[in-house]
């Protein structure tokens, strides 16, 4: 990606955090203050990650600048769960997103960072799905089947013939 790209994504996070921030009053809601905190640390990262990958030191290779920026980016991702977590985590109102922003964040995230996890979600969503639009219809049918008055009705029938010829043996052998 290049820092044209990068840049819109780094100033919505200091807009989040500064958001969150503003809206904390002083010496109160100390979880809120921690959450807004991770975040602002986030955004204090990512601003130095666009930095890096912007200001190319002259001495050093283009390749050796592209690993220097993967490697502190990789440093970032790792070191940052728990602020991505208070924005995905926390709720709506401390972090400022809509749930509409705050979904789209985690998709992304999911998709980047668990592939195989978020395709076993999909098809097992997909398998459900298709269980219950096959397995409701006929469990009702099944269920009508055997709950309906005639159904009950045959079943009493049968059940008094196989009682009839139980008896019959009892007293046959007895």
């Amino acid at each position: 990606m290049t820092t044209k790209s990068v840049e819109p994504s780094v100033s919505a996070l200091r807009a989040v955090a500064t958001y969150l921030a503003s809206k904390i009053p002083l010496g109160e809601h100390t979880e809120a203050r921690a959450i807004a905190g991770e975040v602002a640390r986030l955004a204090d990262g990512a601003e130095a990650l666009a930095r890096l990958n912007s200001n190319r030191d002259p001495t050093i290779t283009d390749a050796a600048h592209v690993k220097r920026v993967a490697d502190a980016a990789a440093k970032l991702g790792k070191a940052r769960g728990s602020e991505l977590a208070a924005i995905l985590v926390a709720p709506l109102s401390a972090t400022g997103l809509s749930a509409e922003a705050r979904s789209k964040w985690e998709q992304v995230y999911v998709a980047r960072h668990a592939p195989d996890e978020l395709n076993e979600q999909l098809v097992l969503t997909a398998t459900c799905e298709g269980a219950l639009s096959v397995g409701t219809p006929t469990a009702g049918k099944v269920e009508a089947a055997y709950s309906s008055p005639t159904r009950i009705a045959e079943i009493a029938r049968a059940e008094a013939a196989a009682n009839a010829v139980a008896a019959t043996f009892d007293r046959s052998v007895a």
